[in-house]
């Protein structure tokens, strides 16, 4: 009976420590299995980001593909209107230089005041016969800087009056320098027909019957009106307004001034 008993509690007890140790056994296979699984999530992550890295790298090599492409073909439309503008501005410069060549010729070649700029150098003293042939042998006259150029000139009405009021008062040295109204207008007229390249007609104006104005530009300077008047010598230069000695005055003396009044004394 007790061993029985005995062998009873030695079956119970080998069944508990058994039972024990598949406890244990499961417990840490259980453990194992999450381990491999938890393994086997972080693969599958991994995976899946290397699959999405893979991807963006893909896209970005095409990505950049495109951008080399996109700035291959800016660079060659760059460069091709760089050589559009180059090609353009040379035909430019060298219709420009044509153009100039051409009006450089016609500039050297003309003699007509009213087809274009005569050159002074192309003038001469062809006499007084026509308002035309007067301009040019004043401006011959002006640029040799000839003595006859106010025998070219005819002084009346206002402006002779207050010339000759003018040489009065001049000095004696003066006087003989300036001893007409012509004189002194030359002066004036000098002024206007020196210094300058080239001369041309816009205009012919006839004012009277023996009287025209002409109005003459000159390269590099503004347009001025020139009255001429017909006479016995032929025709000349026209001075007859009193605004025109004005001028012709200030030429000579310098503007005028007005005079100040003198300091009142105070006691």
């Amino acid at each position: 009976m007790k061993a029985a008993l005995l062998l009873t509690l030695v079956v119970v007890a080998g069944c508990a420590f058994a039972h024990l140790h598949l406890q244990r056994a499961n417990a840490r296979l259980t453990h194992a299995l999450a381990e491999r699984r938890a393994t086997d999530a972080a693969t599958a992550s991994v995976s899946v980001d290397n699959a999405h890295w893979k991807q963006y790298l893909a896209t970005a090599a095409i990505d950049r593909r495109r951008a080399d492409a996109e700035l291959e073909h800016e660079i060659t439309s760059a460069r091709l209107q760089v050589a559009r503008l180059e090609a353009d501005a040379e035909t430019q410069a060298a219709a420009k230089r044509e153009h100039d060549q051409a009006r450089t010729l016609r500039l050297r070649a003309n003699r007509d005041f009213t087809a274009g700029p005569v050159l002074v150098a192309n003038c001469g003293n062809v006499g007084l016969s026509t308002p035309l042939n007067a301009l040019e042998t004043l401006v011959w006259s002006g640029q040799h800087a000839d003595t006859s150029l106010e025998r070219m000139i005819s002084v009346s009405g206002p402006a002779r009056e207050r010339l000759e009021n003018l040489i009065a008062t001049l000095p004696a040295a003066t006087r003989e320098q300036y001893p007409t109204p012509e004189s002194l207008a030359a002066l004036f007229v000098a002024d206007a027909v020196t210094n300058i390249a080239a001369v041309q007609v816009l205009t012919q104006i006839t004012v009277g019957p023996k009287n025209v104005v002409l109005e003459i530009s000159h390269l590099g300077g503004k347009s001025f009106d020139l009255p001429l008047v017909q006479t016995a010598d032929g025709w000349k230069v026209w001075v007859e307004h009193a605004s025109a000695a004005k001028k012709i005055a200030q030429r000579l003396l310098g503007p005028t001034r007005p005079a100040t009044p003198p300091a009142s004394s105070k006691p």
